[in-house]
């Protein structure tokens, strides 16, 4: 498949595309049947996020120290 077809199917810009009618809810769902099931290869990754109020444990040591 080429890259300009995988394209239409960006989760970040498939709504869009609904919209526009330059994909169907049909095709996204034949392409997202089509692909395979990965989930037991994947990994936990778990990331510091500041910003919303919850990351490492060096958070709580700061708030002790002040």
């Amino acid at each position: 498949m080429p890259n300009s077809e995988l394209f239409k199917y960006d989760i970040r810009i498939r709504e869009r595309l609904l919209r526009r009618g330059l994909v169907t809810e049909a095709e996204v769902n034949k392409h997202l049947d089509g692909l395979a099931d990965v989930e037991a290869k994947g990994e936990i990754l778990v990331q510091h996020q500041p910003a919303l109020g919850y990351g490492d444990d060096d958070d709580e040591d700061d708030e002790e120290a002040s």
